[in-house]
Protein backbone atom coordinates (compact mmCIF):
# COMPACT_ATOMS: atom_id res chain seq x y z
CA UNK A 1 0.00 0.00 0.00
CA UNK A 2 1.51 3.67 -1.14
CA UNK A 3 1.15 5.92 1.20
CA UNK A 4 1.00 9.86 -0.26
CA UNK A 5 2.23 12.87 0.89
CA UNK A 6 -0.78 14.18 2.86
CA UNK A 7 -0.93 10.68 5.07
CA UNK A 8 2.58 11.43 5.97
CA UNK A 9 2.34 15.02 6.82
CA UNK A 10 -1.20 13.99 8.81
CA UNK A 11 0.62 11.20 10.57
CA UNK A 12 3.61 13.11 11.49
CA UNK A 13 1.56 16.15 12.55
CA UNK A 14 0.11 14.11 15.10
CA UNK A 15 2.65 14.37 17.59
CA UNK A 16 4.18 17.33 18.94
CA UNK A 17 8.06 16.97 19.16
CA UNK A 18 7.97 20.31 21.19
CA UNK A 19 5.68 18.98 24.07
CA UNK A 20 8.27 16.12 24.13
CA UNK A 21 11.43 17.35 23.93
CA UNK A 22 10.79 21.03 25.34
CA UNK A 23 13.12 23.98 25.11
CA UNK A 24 15.53 21.33 23.46
CA UNK A 25 13.83 20.31 20.34
CA UNK A 26 15.75 22.03 17.84
CA UNK A 27 19.29 20.73 19.01
CA UNK A 28 17.67 17.00 19.79
CA UNK A 29 16.76 17.23 16.20
CA UNK A 30 20.35 18.52 14.81
CA UNK A 31 21.76 15.74 17.26
CA UNK A 32 19.39 13.22 15.92
CA UNK A 33 20.47 14.26 12.12
CA UNK A 34 24.08 14.49 12.81
CA UNK A 35 23.99 10.94 14.07
CA UNK A 36 22.00 9.44 11.08
CA UNK A 37 24.41 11.11 8.68
CA UNK A 38 27.69 10.19 10.36
CA UNK A 39 26.54 6.75 11.41
CA UNK A 40 22.88 5.72 10.13
CA UNK A 41 22.01 5.93 13.94
CA UNK A 42 18.21 6.55 14.34
CA UNK A 43 16.87 7.37 17.61
CA UNK A 44 15.80 4.00 19.90
CA UNK A 45 12.66 5.36 21.83
CA UNK A 46 9.51 5.38 19.32
CA UNK A 47 8.97 9.20 21.70
CA UNK A 48 12.01 10.06 20.12
CA UNK A 49 11.32 8.70 16.89
CA UNK A 50 8.37 10.54 16.13
CA UNK A 51 9.32 13.96 18.07
CA UNK A 52 12.25 13.54 15.38
CA UNK A 53 9.67 12.90 12.43
CA UNK A 54 7.51 15.69 13.80
CA UNK A 55 10.20 18.37 13.95
CA UNK A 56 11.89 17.21 10.89
CA UNK A 57 8.84 17.90 9.01
CA UNK A 58 8.08 21.13 10.55
CA UNK A 59 11.48 22.11 9.09
CA UNK A 60 10.55 20.85 5.97
CA UNK A 61 7.12 23.01 6.01
CA UNK A 62 8.83 26.21 6.87
CA UNK A 63 11.12 25.86 3.94
CA UNK A 64 14.02 25.22 5.80
CA UNK A 65 15.24 21.85 4.25
CA UNK A 66 15.67 23.54 0.31
CA UNK A 67 12.09 22.42 -0.57
CA UNK A 68 12.29 18.44 0.00
CA UNK A 69 12.47 16.38 2.31
CA UNK A 70 15.48 14.69 3.97
CA UNK A 71 16.80 11.43 3.55
CA UNK A 72 16.73 11.69 7.99
CA UNK A 73 13.10 12.01 7.41
CA UNK A 74 12.50 8.77 5.62
CA UNK A 75 14.57 7.04 7.53
CA UNK A 76 12.65 7.89 10.69
CA UNK A 77 9.18 7.30 9.30
CA UNK A 78 10.72 3.59 7.82
CA UNK A 79 12.02 2.95 11.21
CA UNK A 80 8.32 4.06 13.08
CA UNK A 81 6.72 1.67 10.17
CA UNK A 82 8.33 -1.07 10.85
CA UNK A 83 8.25 -0.81 14.94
Amino acid sequence: MSVGLEQIEEFARSFNGYEHWGEQAIPRLEECERRFYQSGELPEQMADLRAALFMSWRAYDHGGQAGELSGFFYAVFAEIGSG
